[in-house]
Parts: structure tokens; C-alpha cells; sequence
């Protein structure tokens, strides 16, 4: 049986949905090497593909594109040098979901460890003067 696991936040960009990535891409989050695992302008959010030789220039690009055609943008990253990671969407109002859809970290058998995500995620947000955490709901169904 599956668990759908994830976190929204209610975030504010001076800079727009730019500054949510650029805040991602500055944290211990990371892409991956030799490229990174995005959703396709004019894609679906569940058609994740793996762009060789993807660098933070082309990422920015691809968000823009897809801010400018109403798609929320997807991209795959890895906590620090672990093989803990989510997907992360970022939406044109800055909202930010999060799913942790890579090797999960549980407290006990089937519970996501929240507490592990939250302290991952939440400082991003509030370390930074581009962008302001109004709110963070998870939710998580088994």
C-alpha cells in the first residue's frame, strides 16, 4: 500500500516563483549530476524526464517558460549527499509543494518523519529576505 506524502507552502516572492528555485538551488538541496529531473514545458506534472547537462541558467529558463504558459514548474532534488529527495512544483502565485517520493524517511513502518522534511525545508524560507513563509499545511493519506 502506497502513501501520498506532501507539504504546501503558502510562500511570497518580491521576485516571483524565481526566487522559490533560486532559493531551492541555494540550500543543500540538490539536482543531481549531469543534469536534473524536470517536467517538460506543455507536459503534465506526472511526466518527469531527465535533461542531460542541465545547469541552474537552463532550469531558470524552463521555470520562466512555464510561469508564461500558467504550468506549474517540477523539479526533482536530493537532500545534501544522501538519496533522500522529493519532487518539488513551484506554481505562478509561489506556492511550493512538496513530495517526498525518494527513499522517504519514516517514523516507524509507514509515517513520513515530518519533523526530518520540515527542518530541511522550512529555514529555506525564512533565512532569506526574497521570499516569506505565510504557511505550511501537510497532509498525508495511506
Amino acid at each position: 500500500m502506497s502513501v501520498d506524502a506532501r507539504v504546501v507552502f503558502k510562500l511570497v516572492a518580491k521576485n516571483g516563483p524565481q526566487a522559490v528555485l533560486d532559493a531551492l538551488l541555494g540550500s543543500k538541496w540538490y539536482a543531481g549530476e549531469g543534469g536534473c529531473w524536470l517536467v517538460p514545458l506543455g507536459e503534465d506534472t506526472s511526466e518527469w524526464r531527465f535533461v542531460h547537462g542541465t545547469d541552474r541558467r537552463q532550469a531558470i529558463e524552463l521555470l520562466n517558460a512555464k510561469m508564461n504558459a500558467n504550468e506549474a514548474f517540477g523539479i526533482r532534488l536530493w537532500w545534501g549527499d544522501s538519496e533522500i529527495g522529493g519532487e518539488f512544483l513551484i506554481f505562478s502565485n509561489c506556492d511550493l509543494l512538496f513530495s517526498p517520493t525518494m527513499n522517504r524517511v519514516k517514523q516507524g513502518q509507514r509515517t513520513t518523519d515530518v519533523s526530518w522534511y520540515l527542518s530541511r525545508l522550512v529555514p529555506i524560507f525564512t533565512d532569506i529576505d526574497d521570499v516569506d513563509l505565510e504557511s505550511w499545511v501537510w497532509s498525508e493519506t495511506c
